[in-house]
C-alpha cells in the first residue's frame, strides 16, 4: 500500500509540475534557443510520460482502454512499420539498459508459460502508459508550433517519437508475436 501511495503521489506531482513548465514555455517569448528548447521540450516529455507511468505502477491502468483497442488489427502492417521504422534497435537499446539485469527481466516476464498472462499485461499496461502522453503531447507539440515555438515543437517531436512512439509499437508487436504463436487469440 505504501508504494502506491508513493507512486501515486510521484504521479500528482508530475502533473503540477508539467503544467508549471508548459505555463512557463508559454509565457516565454517565443525565444529559439535551441539548447534551452530541447531540454524544456525533454523535460516536458519526461514529466508527461511519467504521470502515466507511476500512475501504472499503482494501478491497473490498462483497464482504462477498451480492451478492443489492444487487438492487433493488421499483424502484417504492423510488422512492417515494426521493421521499416527499426524498432527492433530500440528494443535493443531497451533490453541492454533497461530490461538487461535479470530482476528487471523477471518482473516483466519471468520466462514460464505461467507468466504470460502476467507478460500480456505489462505490454497492455505499459502501452497504456505510452500512448496516452503520446497523445498529450502531440497536442501540445502542435499548440506550441502554432504559437511560434518550432524548436519546442521540434524537440517534442523527437522525445514523443523516441520515448512514446516507439515504446507503443513495440509493445504491439510483442502481442503480434504472441498472436502468430497461437498464445494469444484474434477477437
Amino acid at each position: 500500500m505504501g508504494k502506491k501511495i508513493f507512486f501515486l503521489a510521484a504521479s500528482i506531482f508530475l502533473i503540477f509540475q508539467s503544467c508549471k513548465l508548459l505555463n512557463g514555455i508559454t509565457e516565454q517569448e517565443p525565444f529559439n534557443h535551441l539548447g534551452m528548447a530541447l531540454l524544456f521540450s525533454w523535460l516536458l516529455s519526461l514529466f508527461i510520460t511519467g504521470i502515466f507511468a507511476f500512475a501504472g505502477f499503482a494501478l491497473p491502468t490498462e483497464k482504462l482502454m477498451p480492451e478492443n483497442y489492444y487487438v492487433i488489427k493488421n499483424e502484417r502492417v504492423l510488422n512492417k512499420y515494426y521493421h521499416l521504422l527499426r524498432a527492433d534497435l530500440f528494443k535493443k537499446l531497451l533490453i541492454n539498459f533497461i530490461y538487461g539485469k535479470p530482476k528487471a527481466k523477471k518482473k516483466y516476464f519471468d520466462g514460464k508459460r505461467s507468466g504470460l498472462e502476467h507478460f500480456i499485461t505489462n505490454t497492455k499496461k505499459s502501452e497504456f502508459g505510452h500512448v496516452v502522453p503520446f497523445v498529450i503531447i502531440f497536442i501540445i507539440m502542435f499548440y506550441l508550433l502554432f504559437n511560434g515555438m518550432l524548436f519546442f515543437s521540434i524537440g517534442l517531436f523527437i522525445f514523443n517519437t523516441l520515448g512514446n512512439f516507439y515504446p507503443v509499437l513495440v509493445q504491439r508487436h510483442h502481442r503480434s508475436r504472441l498472436l502468430k504463436m497461437g498464445i494469444l487469440q484474434k477477437k
